[in-house]
């Protein structure tokens, strides 16, 4: 299921019932995040070069992205493997094992990115 989100942003829910929210706004931890609160509905696109995504189990449940329950300011490509990685959840998979999924999709340069943010995936 598709669905969009206060014009800046989308969530997937998968046929597995997990799901991954996509945000880059106001308030988002993402290039744009001091913008004015109402400025997406201002305008016919907004875009930004990074994003702040959050991963949902079944049971609605945040998965825990590196201490957080959201992992700011990544790139269109890491987006791009945690949304491969979640499309091949089949639905008898444990939260252990999904987030070991999720986690083993992030690429170097990604936890090279959240070094740099000082976090670290547990």
């Amino acid at each position: 299921m598709f669905t969009i989100t206060g014009h800046k942003g989308f969530h997937l829910q998968f046929a597995s019932g997990w799901a991954i929210s996509v945000q880059w706004g106001p308030g988002n931890y993402c290039g744009r995040k001091a913008e004015d609160w109402r400025a997406p509905e201002k305008t016919d696109t907004w875009a930004c070069n990074t994003a702040e995504i959050a991963v949902f189990s079944p049971d609605q449940k945040f998965m825990d992205l590196g201490g957080d329950d959201v992992l700011g300011h990544v790139s269109a490509e890491i987006v791009g493997r945690i949304i491969g990685a979640l499309a091949d959840v089949s639905g008898d998979m444990d939260h252990d094992s999904v987030k070991r999924l999720v986690h083993m999709a992030l690429s170097d340069d990604a936890l090279e990115q959240l070094a740099m943010a000082g976090r670290r995936l547990k």
